[in-house]
């Protein structure tokens, strides 16, 4: 994925005007998909047992225990959504005691599961886990009841009493004791990862990578994260420029959109105007071209040595002076 990003000019911020105004194009916002959040609250209730050790760690023994604590992890929903800066979508929570419970929430449709260990066994947290999708799991220390899992979740869940980690689709990394904001940024982590993969991304003078280590990077990037990448011409850009280049109506709103710009007290010209109006023009052919594909991610190939010298492109867009000219 770095290696595709590398050789180009970068990714456009679709989403941002150019002017702090709603010019270039009020018709295109980032396509961002939610992330889909499953939070599961495992607990099990022990029986008396004469002369045995009968009950395991943990601070839920009864259903009003469980009772408190779903309330408490009602706020702490609550508390991740506004901490959020990313789309989540955070399902009802679902209390799971055994093995059938929890097999049927693995096969549900989130992308993560997010697991308050409270209690339970091996055999129920294993159940949970879907190693090809999301798994985050959340102990309690000092943030209320003590959980079971906070005692023995590395030597008997992701160690299987054994020296070496063996749980597949959780480590150590997924779990957070006690800090809900711990969890609010590897959520949004998992919010980039799902809006990266698939993604359809327009290669403006095609897809490559930077350097040797690069080379293989187009092929590499459809294999691992599933892209479409979607290769623009240069000639085809330099047409679509010299189009937009007739339509007097665009080439007064740039002219507009630049001055507005321009007379901006942060902004210091230090060029021709004129290339401030292409740029506005560039850009609303970009964006023409974004929702044309339905995406919003765009790189520019070879950006200075092959896209400058480019006859069409120079003559619609790199040449000083107005857009008339």
């Amino acid at each position: 994925m770095l290696g595709v990003g590398a050789a180009t000019a970068g990714s456009i911020g679709v989403g941002l005007a150019a002017n702090r105004g709603s010019w270039p194009s009020e018709r295109f916002s980032p396509v961002r998909l939610p992330l889909r959040l499953q939070p599961v609250l495992v607990f099990s209730f022990s029986e008396r047992r004469e002369a045995t050790s009968w009950r395991p760690w943990g601070g839920l023994h009864t259903q009003a225990d469980v009772n408190r604590e779903v309330e408490r992890i009602g706020g702490e929903m609550k508390r991740l959504l506004e901490q959020a800066d990313f789309p989540l979508q955070v399902l009802p929570l679902v209390t799971v005691s055994d093995v059938e419970q929890a097999r049927l929430v693995q096969q549900g449709s989130q992308d993560v599961v997010l697991m308050y260990a409270a209690g339970g066994w091996v055999d129920t947290l294993e159940a949970l886990v879907d190693p090809n999708r999301w798994t985050l799991v959340f102990l309690r220390h000092k943030s209320g009841p003590v959980s079971l899992w906070y005692e023995i979740v590395s030597n008997r869940f992701l160690r299987k009493t054994v020296d070496e980690f063996g749980q597949p689709g959780v480590t150590t990394r997924d779990v957070v004791v006690d800090r809900i904001e711990e969890v609010t940024w590897r959520l949004r982590a998992l919010a980039a990862v799902k809006n990266t993969m698939n993604k359809k991304i327009l290669c403006v003078g095609g897809a490559s990578g930077w350097g040797e280590g690069g080379r293989n990077a187009p092929d590499l990037t459809r294999h691992h994260f599933g892209m479409d990448l979607v290769e623009i011409s240069y000639d085809e850009l330099g047409r679509l420029l010299l189009a937009a280049r007739e339509d007097r109506e665009l080439l007064s709103r740039c002219r507009e959109a630049a001055e507005q710009l321009i007379q901006s007290e942060q902004v210091s010209l230090e060029s021709e105007a004129g290339f401030v109006e292409k740029a506005f023009l560039l850009t609303e052919v970009f964006h023409r071209l974004l929702a044309e594909h339905k995406t919003d991610a765009i790189t520019i190939n070879l950006c200075m040595g092959t896209i400058i010298p480019h006859r069409a492109i120079a003559a619609a867009a790199f040449d000083p002076g107005c857009p008339e000219q």
